[in-house]
């Protein structure tokens, strides 16, 4: 790849695989992405849904890459080793307002353990996130594994995980037709985000197209609860979610 900064935006990958090969060098890392010593690479509000690979279902960052991974949503993918989402490998990705769940481990051996986010001598940005649910067959279900607390700031995680201001609860999610995995209007993930969020960029929408802040801090996660006012037949105000697809 050239040195010319990459961006993907509101694309859906689905169904792509890499499966470890003989004597062929990094074969089986990266489901969708592998990306190895480049860091202009830019992933918004994107969706990964059936990916699969033995390192990385999703995204393999290798060697001093820091690429950032901002508003996404993973569900259902699957790695055969390690990092069910994303494998960190001696690199420094950055990850934002992204939603990580339902994600699984089929690996064989019980104490290879990994998560749904692999750290391996890196120090990846986890900021505004949720990483939920992800599961996997080792004796112990790690949803972050041997990420920085100090690089781990205003997450929701299943089970906790050390870390300024990160969470550990249900994320009560909505049951919509047209939409996946949007913060309920009880979940704790609403209005818990933060707005500090250093070097990254908040996007302006969120990944169903809705404003990214709705009341002065953003929801945790890749989808803002947006309600806005609407009158029954008796002129009664009530909040209906919007949800743009």
């Amino acid at each position: 790849m050239s040195n010319t900064p990459s961006l993907f935006r509101y694309c859906e990958f689905s169904g792509s695989k890499n499966i470890s090969t003989p004597d062929v060098a990094y074969s089986g890392y990266g489901g969708v992405f592998f990306i190895e010593d480049y860091s202009g690479i830019t992933i918004e509000n994107c969706t990964f849904t059936q990916n699969l690979a033995n390192h990385g279902a999703v995204i393999a960052c290798l060697k001093g890459s820091g690429i950032e991974v901002t508003n996404n949503l993973a569900y259902n993918n699957y790695a055969l080793e390690s990092g069910s989402f994303l494998l960190s490998d001696y690199a420094y990705p950055k990850l934002l307002g992204n939603t990580i769940v339902d994600n699984h481990l089929l690996n064989s051996d019980v104490y290879e353990y990994s998560g749904a986010v692999h750290s391996f001598k890196s120090k990846p940005f986890l900021m505004n996130n949720i990483v939920y649910g992800n599961t996997s067959n080792c004796i112990e279900n790690f949803q972050l594994y041997l990420s920085k607390p100090f690089y781990t700031r205003h997450n929701l995680v299943e089970g906790g995980y050390s870390g300024e201001g990160n969470l550990s609860a249900d994320p009560a999610f909505l049951e919509l037709t047209d939409a996946y995995y949007v913060p309920s209007e009880t979940s704790l993930c609403k209005d818990a985000g933060t707005l500090n969020t250093e070097f990254l960029i908040q996007p302006t929408t969120d990944i169903y197209g809705n404003q990214r802040v709705y009341n002065n801090f953003p929801d945790i996660g890749c989808a803002e609860f947006h309600p806005f006012i609407s009158l029954d037949e008796n002129n009664n105000q009530h909040e209906v979610l919007r949800v743009t697809t």
